[in-house]
């Protein structure tokens, strides 16, 4: 049965635990197993705190014998990126200048988490400083991909979708600035959902000893293995925490999976310029084909924007968020650039937000390409026989980042060599809860998760 349960959802196994067919204790030690099996191979998780997570599984049992009430991720062992704070557990972002932090408080996501009844088991795997789009950290070492040791795992939330894939984890919370929580889920074969900026709290996420710089463009997502997963995980983690006042007071209203018949959906199986490997393209047309015989009006269609001058803004934009901004020239760039570049973003925000007055959703792929094989940072890859830039794969992630509208990966069945494909919902911004009721529908349509063959 435990075994079994590896695998499980988040809705089976609360089931299992709360009917007793199986104790909280008996799940989180054959984690603990598997993670001690796996491990060596995926360098998937940071610190594992298997201590505290025996004393949590003791007390999660216990508080079911004496009949507590109990929450919704009651005995769910799950990991969380190691750029979230957990209390009393090593917290870094992957960098030797943080190496010995160890929080005295949970950060929000760690601390709703917990409130909820989940057991944080240890924290994955991140890209140094979170800034790399495979998974390679300056004090824990690469990450590799459950479905090919040789191949990365996307970045900078490596870890996370490692862990998720090889079932080594339930869930797993990342974070998303330029695709780092889609890019990982496409190559590693799971969901991964970045919601709008702005829906969950950024407190405890991201300590680099210096002020908070990201406060546009980046999004707290989770992890797992089917839309129902992160979409219990977003219930509980969105929302104001009186703390980060950039978070909206909105509603979470969660929805019925969407019907198909009349959904609008545009999909695009290449954005303008950018090259996409054959299978993912053919992946994309062949979801949309699906989701037109079941009823959908699917036409190809994108938003009317300059494709050059928005991926030109979100780079110069992430570059004022990870650089100081002065008066006079320097660093960055100066103030007027800095503002100037805000207001040419908000005229991009306008033009997504009104194409989606005519359409429901966006189909396109994750990423241009599946998971490539390890290799230095900038190093080219090659897409059906031509070399590409070392950073495309994000060109199909950054435009929700540049909205901040909401954006999930979902599988898509395997390309010739094994490996995953991913397709993306994008919708537009605040309609978090419209795009998960509209991604459950699609999933099985795409695929859906399928097991690595890590351990045979």
């Amino acid at each position: 049965m435990t075994a079994d349960l590896a695998w499980g959802s988040i809705r089976e196994i609360t089931g299992e635990v709360r009917s007793g067919h199986v104790s909280v204790v008996e799940l989180l030690e054959a984690q603990l197993a598997r993670i001690e099996r796996l491990q060596p191979a995926l360098n998937a998780i940071a610190t594992l705190d298997a201590g505290g997570a025996r004393l949590a599984a003791r007390a999660a049992d216990a508080a079911l014998v004496r009949g507590d009430p109990v929450g919704p991720l009651h005995g769910i062992a799950l990991t969380i990126k190691d750029s979230h704070a957990v209390a009393g557990v090593r917290s870094t972002i992957g960098v030797a200048a943080a190496g010995d932090r160890v929080p005295a408080e949970d950060g929000t996501v760690a601390a709703r988490l917990r409130a909820a009844g989940a057991i944080i088991l240890g924290k994955t795997n991140l890209a140094s400083w979170l800034y790399d789009i495979q998974t390679v950290s300056e004090l824990f070492g690469r990450t590799n991909n459950p479905w090919e040791l040789g191949r990365t795992v996307g970045g900078s939330s490596g870890g996370s979708a490692a862990a998720v894939a090889a079932g080594l984890s339930v869930a797993d919370v990342g974070s998303d600035c330029g695709g780092s929580v889609r890019i990982p889920a496409s190559f590693c074969g799971v969901v991964g959902f970045k919601p709008t900026e702005g829906r969950i709290p950024e407190t405890g996420h991201q300590w680099t000893g210096r002020p908070r710089s990201h406060w546009y463009m980046e999004s707290i997502g989770p992890l797992a293995r089917s839309v129902e997963g992160v979409e219990r995980l977003f219930s509980i983690l969105a929302g104001p925490d009186g703390s980060d006042w950039t978070v909206s007071p909105v509603p979470l209203s969660l929805r019925r999976p969407a019907a198909l018949r009349g959904l609008r959906v545009a999909v695009c199986d290449a954005l303008p310029g950018q090259p996409v490997q054959a299978e993912v393209r053919a992946a994309v047309r062949r979801v949309g084909e699906i989701l037109s015989a079941e009823g959908a009006i699917v036409e190809p269609a994108l938003p009317v924007v300059d494709w050059d001058a928005q991926a030109a803004l979100r780079s110069r934009l992430f570059r004022f968020a990870d650089q100081a901004v002065v008066a006079d020239g320097g660093g960055a760039g100066d103030v007027t650039e800095f503002f100037e570049s805000l207001d040419q973003r908000s005229r991009f925000v306008r033009a997504w937000t009104s194409f989606f007055e005519t359409w429901d959703v966006l189909l396109l792929p994750s990423t241009n390409r599946t998971a490539f094989t390890h290799r230095p940072n900038h190093e080219p890859q090659e897409i059906d026989g031509a070399l590409v830039a070392y950073w495309t794969p994000e060109r199909h992630t950054q435009p929700a980042n540049l909205t901040g509208g909401p954006a999930i990966s979902l599988p898509a069945g395997l390309d010739a060599d094994g490996l995953p494909i991913g397709v993306q919902l994008v919708g537009d911004r605040w309609q978090d809860e419209r795009l998960l009721a509209i991604a459950r529908s699609v999933e099985p349509i795409a695929g859906g998760f399928l097991r690595p063959p890590v351990d045979g």
